[in-house]
Parts: C-alpha cells; structure tokens; sequence
C-alpha cells in the first residue's frame, strides 16, 4: 500500500510539475537582470509565487499535502518565478523569409559600422556590449530562420528530424488526436521547437544533426561569447561573483568574425548536399 500511494503521490506531482513548467521559469532563463533596479526585470509578467501558482490550479484536483511537497522543491530552485516568453510567432510564421544568410551578413555589416563610431569614453563600455549581444541574435536569427525554411520545405528533412531526434519521437499520441488535425505533425514539431533557446549552441548543434546531417564547429571562444551574453543580458554585465567586466572594440570584432566565420561554414555544408527541395 505505502509503494502504491508513493507512486499516485509522485504521479500528482508530475503531472502538476509539468503544467507548471509549460508556463512558469526562472527568471534567470529569459529575464534582463538590472542590480540597480532591484535584481531581474520580469518583463513577461512576474514575479509569481509558486505556492499562489500551484493552489490556486490544483487546490480542487489534489491533496494539500502533495501540493505542499512539490511546493517546497520548487522553492528549492526559485521562489519568484517569470511567466514564460509567448511563442505565438510559431502559430504565425509562415516561414517567408527568403535569405537567412544574406540578412545576417546585412546586420553584420550595420554593426561593422557602428563598432567604427567615435564613442565617448564613459559610454563605450555599454555600447559595445550591446554590439556583443546583438551579434550574438544575428546568429540566433540566422540559425532559427535557416532551420525552420530548410526543414519545413522538404519532407525528407521532416522525416530525419522525427527519426532521429528521441524527444519527439517517441511521443504518444491517439489516433484520435491525429485524425482531428490535418497538419498535426507539422504543428508538434512547431510545439517543440518553440521551447528552444537558439544560443544554445550545443543543443541547436544536435536539432541540426538530426534534421540537415550538419555538424557544428564549435570552438572554446565561441562557447565562451555565449556565456558572456548572458551575463550581460541577465547579470547586466557582471560575472556569477558580481564582478563588473568591460567589452572592447576589439573583443566585438573579434565575434563578429568568429560567428560569421561558424555561419559560413553551414552555409557551405548546405551547398554541398544535394539539391532535394
């Protein structure tokens, strides 16, 4: 008896801890961080209690003391957490954007610019961080854009991505839920791949694997750019110790041709596949 109510006890908790985390986040995933400003900017909506969250869902559905046990783990994480950032352009993207590599090397070249600007001395420190960051979302765009043409345009990329890649594929559904929806592989693969963070090299590396057979190259500098975007985006530009660190013209050119450098190579991975579209 004590097994069988352990078990129906940790699937409550399952079932709440995955509704939770299909809305909620730590601020530290998404949210800007300001020190001067009281700590994370909960621009999504936030902050919010994790105890308010859970008993105002499920007070009716499950046992208080469940709810209090899932509780108090959540709260071992975080205690204030961000709504999670909408994903609607997915439901709205009808994948119209024609050159993904043209228009990052356009925004590269509009940073090349403003990185030759004359700065005052007092600002340049803040202005060449947000240079920093914003190479880094030209890179992001430019792998999202790229991933989601490429592989809604061609029903043998669709195929290797769902063949290969062990988190949706072995996702169950009715056949019931399949007949109701005319697009419904489409649609679940948009599903997951709005939870995706497209700076994460490492992951983005193993979707384009699965879906195009391209390996990244990835290098140690490379890596470490992405570790300093967040520590600018959320830390406002200060290390895991809140030590402050400056961002150089030098350090800003230095990604740009590393990225540049790391988009061209897929790019060329593409031109030499065969043509399938």
């Amino acid at each position: 008896m004590y097994n069988e109510d352990f078990e129906i006890r940790n699937k409550q908790k399952e079932i709440m801890r995955d509704w939770f985390f299909s809305k909620y986040e730590n601020p530290a995933e998404e949210c800007p961080y300001d020190g001067r400003e009281g700590g994370y900017q909960y621009i999504y909506g936030g902050p919010y209690d994790t105890e308010d969250i859970l008993k105002n869902e499920y007070s009716s559905v499950f046992p208080e003391g469940v709810i209090d046990e899932l509780i108090d783990e959540l709260n071992y994480e975080c205690t204030e957490w961000s709504a999670k950032p909408t994903n609607d352009w997915y439901e709205d993207y009808e994948y119209t954007v024609k050159e993904p590599y043209q228009n990052f090397i356009n925004y590269i070249e509009q940073i090349n610019k403003l990185a030759d600007l004359n700065v005052e001395n007092e600002l340049k420190n803040s202005f060449f961080k947000m240079l920093f960051v914003a190479i880094v979302t030209a890179m992001e765009t430019y792998l999202k854009d790229t991933f989601i043409i490429k592989l809604f345009n061609s029903n043998i990329y669709i195929n290797n991505f769902l063949m290969k890649n062990k988190e949706i594929n072995e996702q169950k559904y009715s056949l019931k839920s399949i007949n109701e929806d005319f697009d419904f592989i489409n649609n679940k693969i948009k599903e997951y791949l709005s939870g995706k963070m497209w700076h994460n090299l490492k992951k983005v590396d193993g979707l384009y694997r699965n879906a195009f057979n391209i390996k990244f190259c990835l290098n140690k500098e490379l890596l470490e750019a992405i570790e300093k975007r967040h520590d600018i985006v959320h830390r406002n530009g200060t290390t895991k110790d809140d030590i402050e660190f400056e961002v150089s013209k030098e350090e800003v050119l230095s990604l740009k041709n590393d990225v540049s450098s790391f988009i061209a190579k897929i790019e060329d991975s593409f031109e030499k596949q065969i043509t399938i579209f």
